[in-house]
């Protein structure tokens, strides 16, 4: 997915956790968070991603119901195709999944479900001022997935 001479820039945020920033070869960018948390058990550290190909925000989503096709999603976010070839590839499930997309004003993730061969819209879910629970090791981590401005895709 990445490039061969892929640029990476690794930047940390106020808030002390860092991301880096890679350019796709399929266009767009990847953003990977790198996030500590303490929890009961000790130190954790943890790793998240967040793809963008092109500048949208929540209003772009407006339409995606419960029942949509997957097709009415991808034609908003190419991205999704990502996510969808991802989950066949590694098998994650053959009978629902789901696609995170990083948004000018928070992130929208979209599930879908096979029915009778096609996927359609389950739920979707907006995560405003880009706030993100990352399931790690049977803990929930929340984090803020907010990059700065410099990196956004315009």
């Amino acid at each position: 997915m990445l490039t061969k001479n892929s640029e990476s820039n690794v930047f940390e945020k106020k808030s002390g956790n860092y991301y880096s920033v890679h350019k796709l070869e399929q266009g767009g960018l990847l953003y990977i968070f790198y996030i500590e948390f303490e929890t009961s058990k000790g130190r954790l550290l943890v790793h998240d991603w967040e793809i963008s190909q092109k500048s949208l925000c929540y209003a772009d989503f407006s339409a995606i119901v419960e029942g949509s096709k997957l097709e009415e999603v991808e034609a908003i976010d190419p991205i999704t195709s990502i996510y969808k070839t991802r989950a066949e590839a590694y098998k994650i499930s053959w009978d629902i999944f789901y696609s995170r997309h990083y948004l000018t004003d928070g992130i929208i993730t979209v599930t879908y479900k096979n029915d009778n061969g096609k996927w359609v819209v389950t739920d979707t879910s907006y995560y405003k001022g880009f706030w993100v629970v990352h399931m790690s090791r049977g803990s929930n981590c929340d984090y803020k997935a907010k990059i700065l401005g410099i990196d956004a895709i315009k």
